[in-house]
């Protein structure tokens, strides 16, 4: 109950709640099912709402609620056999899909995500993540390359930092109040992460592991690691 609680301190009313714990069980149940299949887990995102999708090996791809032109998108990219990269819910109804050779899709997007992917497609770049919160995003492609829009000068000073000591940038999250960059195997760089999430990563750390991603809702959050396995708090 008291991992619960970490997810729910934000939700005031009962109802709504519980549907969010509903659908945070239907998560884990869903990574747990893919841990069998020994797939690698390459995308997860929460909505605002608590809708999740998973994107999963080469094409596959689960989720719990999206809009019927996201999933009808999702089904033409598995019928031409194209492999999907990356899925990222905006807000509770926008949402971009990157797939093979940088193809995109978007609904709702804010333009300046649309003309970022378009030079990147243009330049031929190979885009592995898209991460948005409010108005700011980052998007990481070839080898450890970023591109920013809207965020901290701290945020940028340390990309370019971990750049410039040719640390391969692999991933980067917005926290609840911070963010978090991980690069290498298990090293991160991080402000404003709660004490739980650094504890779980240095455990991680201290283990061998290797952290290949973090999601944040409010305060909960959820690491994968070793491609499928996964720990939480809640």
């Amino acid at each position: 109950m008291k991992k619960l609680i970490l997810i729910l301190f934000l939700i005031p009313n009962f109802v709504f709640a519980q549907d969010f714990i509903a659908k945070f069980e239907k998560l884990k149940e869903e990574i747990e099912y893919i841990q069998t299949q020994k797939l690698e887990i390459k995308s997860l995102s929460i909505a605002p709402n608590g809708d999740w999708i998973i994107i999963y090996g080469d094409m596959g791809y689960s989720f719990n609620s999206i809009s019927e032109n996201a999933e009808n998108h999702l089904k033409k990219l598995n019928t031409e056999g194209s492999i999907i990269k990356d899925f990222d819910f905006l807000n509770d109804s926008a949402w971009v899909c990157i797939s093979k050779h940088n193809a995109f899709a978007l609904k709702y997007a804010p333009q300046s995500i649309v003309d970022e992917m378009k030079k990147l497609n243009k330049n031929k770049a190979n885009v592995y993540q898209l991460e948005y919160s409010n108005g700011k995003w980052v998007i990481i492609y070839d080898k450890g390359q970023v591109s920013t829009y809207g965020v901290s000068a701290e945020i940028n000073e340390q990309i370019k930092k971990l750049q410039e000591q040719k640390r391969l940038i692999k991933y980067f999250a917005f926290s609840q109040i911070g963010w978090i960059i991980l690069y290498g195997k298990n090293e991160y760089s991080a402000d404003n992460l709660s004490l739980d999430a650094e504890n779980q990563i240095k455990e991680l750390q201290k283990n061998d592991a290797e952290i290949n991603k973090i999601i944040f809702f409010n305060a909960a959050w959820i690491i994968i690691y070793n491609d499928n396995q996964y720990v939480c708090n809640f």
